[in-house]
C-alpha cells in the first residue's frame, strides 16, 4: 500500500473539502433559484417603506421601497441574501419589475396625498432593452405620476455600457423621472467623469 507524507495528505484533504464546498455552493445556487422562481409565481415577496422626513416641518416628504422575501420555511430574507442570485440567474428583470408595479401601486392606495418614491435600481434593469418601456406601461396602468419618482443607481453602472445607460437616463429624466446616486463615493466613478459623459451624450 502506498503510504503519503502528512503534507500531501493535507493537500488531498483541503482539496476534498474545496470540491465539496464547490458541490455544495452550486445546489444551493441551483435551490435558491430555483425557490426564487417560485417565490414569484406565488408572492412570497413584500415591500416595505422607509420613510425620509424633512427635518424643519417633520413630515414624511419620500419613501424609499425595500424588498424582503417571506418564505415559508427560511423565514423573512433580507435582499443582500438573494439579489445577487436574482441578478446572476436574470430573474432580477421580472422581480426589479414587480418592485417598481407593486411600490407604485402602494403609494396609489394607501396615501392621499403625493409623495416621493425612490426604488433602487438594479444595473442589470439599466441594461435590459425594454426597461424603458416596461417603465412606461407600468406608470401608464397604476396612474402613478413620473414626477413623484425617484430610480436610486449604483455609480458602477458607468463603467460599464456608460453610453446606452446615459441615453437612457436622459430619457428618464425627460419623462419627469427623477435620478438619484446610492452609495455614491464608494467605486470609481468621479463627479467630473459623471458629467463630462453626460454632457459628450447630449450633444451627440
Amino acid at each position: 500500500m502506498a503510504k503519503f507524507s502528512p503534507f500531501l495528505s493535507s493537500l488531498e484533504t483541503e482539496k476534498d473539502q474545496n470540491k465539496k464546498c464547490h458541490v455544495f455552493s452550486m445546489k444551493f445556487y441551483e435551490s435558491m433559484e430555483k425557490a426564487l422562481s417560485k417565490a414569484l409565481v406565488e408572492n412570497q415577496f413584500e415591500l416595505y417603506y422607509q420613510p425620509f422626513i424633512c427635518f424643519n416641518t417633520r413630515k414624511i416628504v419620500a419613501v424609499e421601497a425595500l424588498i424582503r422575501w417571506n418564505h415559508p420555511h427560511w423565514g423573512l430574507i433580507s435582499p443582500d441574501k438573494f439579489i445577487p442570485i436574482a441578478e446572476k440567474s436574470g430573474l432580477i428583470l421580472p422581480l426589479g419589475e414587480w418592485i417598481i408595479k407593486q411600490a407604485c401601486l402602494d403609494i396609489q392606495e394607501f396615501l392621499s396625498y403625493p409623495l416621493k418614491l425612490a426604488i433602487n435600481i438594479s444595473p442589470h434593469q439599466l441594461q435590459d432593452t425594454f426597461f424603458l418601456r416596461n417603465m412606461i406601461k407600468i406608470l401608464q396602468e397604476t396612474k402613478f405620476y413620473p414626477q413623484n419618482l425617484s430610480l436610486e443607481i449604483t455609480e458602477g453602472i458607468f463603467l460599464e455600457n456608460s453610453t446606452n445607460v446615459i441615453k437612457l437616463m436622459v430619457k428618464l429624466k425627460k419623462m419627469g423621472i427623477s435620478l438619484a446616486l446610492d452609495d455614491f463615493g464608494t467605486g470609481y466613478a468621479g463627479l467630473k467623469y459623471l458629467n463630462d459623459k453626460i454632457v459628450n451624450i447630449k450633444k451627440k
